[in-house]
C-alpha cells in the first residue's frame, strides 16, 4: 500500500479550514482508497512532516495558502527545512515525490535557491489562463502527455510568483502572468503555479469579491476575470498527470 501526505497550508474559514482543504486535495488525488493511504498535516498549526518522515512516504502535496513564501513564522521556516531535506536525497534511498501547488510551488522554489516575489504588474492575478508548454517539457516524463492536445486552462489565484528558478530547475511550461507555471525542480519534485483542484465558479465566487474590493479593482477588472472564469478548464488532464507523477517509480 502506497502511503502519501497532504500538506494544507491554509486555514481559511471561507474554504471549510484545514480539515477541508484536506479532504479537498483527497478527493482529487486520491486514485484508490484500498492501495492508499494518505495522511493530513495541518502545517499552519504547526503539524509539518519531519525529515524521518521521508522515509515512509511515497509521496506529498503542498496546497496553496494566502501566505507569502517569504514569511518568516516557524511553520514555514520547518516546511522549507522538510523540501531541503527531500531534494538532498540520494537516489541509493527512498526518495518520495513532492508536488507543490500554488503557494506550495514558490516554497519550493524559495528553500531550493531560488526567488518569489510580487506578480510582474504588481497585482493580484485572478482569473482562468493559457498554460503553453516549453522546448524543455517534450523531454519531461514527469509531464508525459499533458500538452499533447496543446495549451491548456487553468484556475490563477497569485498575489505573488516564481521570479528566478534556483539552480538546475527546469521551466516546463509559462502562462501570462506567470514565467515559471510548471517547474521540474528535482527528479522528484514538481511544482505548478496554477489551481486545478479549484473549480473557476469557486474562484469567481469566494475570491473574486474580496480581492476586487481590497484592491480596489474598477467594474471593467472585474468583469475580465469574472468572464474568464467562464471559458472551461483542463484542470482534470493536470490532476491525471501530477497522479501519475505521484504513483511514479523513479529510477
Amino acid at each position: 500500500m502506497k502511503k502519501f501526505g497532504v500538506i494544507s497550508c491554509s486555514d481559511d474559514k471561507k474554504w471549510g479550514f484545514s480539515e477541508a482543504i484536506i479532504s479537498r486535495y483527497l478527493e482529487f488525488f486520491s486514485l484508490n482508497s484500498e492501495q492508499e493511504q494518505w495522511v493530513g498535516f495541518h502545517a499552519t498549526r504547526g503539524e509539518v512532516p519531519l525529515t524521518e518522515d521521508l522515509h515512509k512516504f511515497d509521496g506529498f502535496v503542498i496546497s496553496g495558502s494566502i501566505s507569502s513564501a517569504n514569511d518568516n513564522v516557524e511553520w514555514i521556516v520547518k516546511l522549507l527545512e522538510f523540501i531541503r531535506s527531500a531534494a538532498d536525497l540520494s537516489k541509493e534511498k527512498k526518495r518520495p515525490k513532492i508536488v507543490g501547488i500554488c503557494f506550495g510551488h514558490q516554497l519550493i522554489a524559495k528553500a531550493l535557491g531560488g526567488k518569489v516575489g510580487l506578480n510582474p504588474d504588481k497585482d493580484f492575478v485572478l482569473q482562468t489562463e493559457l498554460i503553453e508548454v516549453t522546448i524543455q517539457a517534450f523531454e519531461a516524463e514527469s509531464i508525459k502527455g499533458l500538452f499533447d492536445k496543446g495549451p491548456l486552462r487553468a484556475v490563477q489565484s497569485h498575489g505573488e510568483c516564481v521570479v528566478e528558478l534556483p539552480e538546475g530547475a527546469v521551466s516546463l511550461a509559462t502562462s501570462p502572468t506567470c514565467k515559471y507555471e510548471v517547474v521540474q525542480y528535482k527528479e522528484n519534485i514538481l511544482g505548478f503555479q496554477c489551481h486545478p483542484e479549484m473549480y473557476a465558479s469557486e474562484a469567481e465566487e469566494l475570491i473574486l469579491p474580496h480581492i476586487a474590493k481590497s484592491r480596489k479593482w474598477d467594474a471593467i477588472h472585474v468583469k475580465k476575470s469574472s468572464d474568464s472564469f467562464k471559458m472551461e478548464c483542463d484542470y482534470k488532464e493536470i490532476i491525471r498527470v501530477i497522479v501519475e507523477y505521484l504513483n511514479s517509480t523513479l529510477v
